[in-house]
């Protein structure tokens, strides 16, 4: 259960696993720590079949590279949460039986590379947050994409391979997403109160650029 509008937490279901998490006595057999690293690749494989395949679809080429888009942003996103919390892991790109059953651990510096060129593929051929039919609301915008690409430049500038030039990237990245906003008010912006964040009656508001 989250904390109400902090960012503190206590488990409800206070099973063996939740407490561990909750104390950070956690080990690798924590079942909810193995399943997510589990359920992480199995989204990486999935967008790797995603981006294998689809390109030799006949279809509007627009919405082909949406789709696309989608797929790198969420291989993207898979690969930075394991590597801001587990430092080098493999990296896995490619033809789903390509990549070896247990492939080894990549560098953390070469997985980041990775990871902003697929979201940088995203801003490029993703909807723009306003394009986005309200039937599709989830779908990955261009400007989640440059909202997460602030994000990456942030935390990878926090690292031992971190460039000079990170953080103004992270800013660049921010004042796009700025400026779209905006010009789009009504499809990113700030709330006028706050706790309307966390009001679930209110889910997918203009605050909310991607929500998992």
């Amino acid at each position: 259960m989250i904390g109400d509008l902090v960012d503190i937490f206590v488990p409800n279901l206070a099973n063996a696993p939740r407490d561990q998490l909750y104390r950070g006595t956690y080990t690798p057999e924590n079942g909810l720590l193995s399943g997510w690293w589990a359920n992480s690749y199995a989204l990486i494989k999935n967008a790797n079949d995603v981006i294998t395949n689809v390109p030799a679809i006949n279809m509007d080429e627009g919405k082909k590279n949406n789709i696309l888009g989608n797929a790198y942003f969420l291989r993207a996103m898979a690969h930075f949460d394991l590597v801001r919390c587990f430092g080098d892991v493999p990296l896995v790109v490619g033809k789903s039986g390509e990549n070896e059953l247990f492939p080894t651990r990549t560098r953390m510096d070469t997985v980041y590379n990775q990871i902003i060129e697929d979201l940088k593929f995203a801003e490029l051929n993703c909807l723009h947050a306003d394009q986005i039919p309200e039937s599709q609301i989830g779908r990955v915008s261009s400007e989640a994409a440059t909202a997460m690409l602030a994000r990456v430049y942030l935390q990878k500038g926090s690292t031992t391979y971190g460039s000079p030039d990170d953080s103004q990237k992270a800013l660049e990245a921010c004042n796009k997403v700025i400026t779209y906003s905006n010009a789009h008010p009504a499809t990113i912006s700030l709330l006028p109160d706050y706790a309307d964040v966390f009001d679930t009656d209110k889910k997918n508001g203009p605050e909310s650029i991607f929500a998992v």
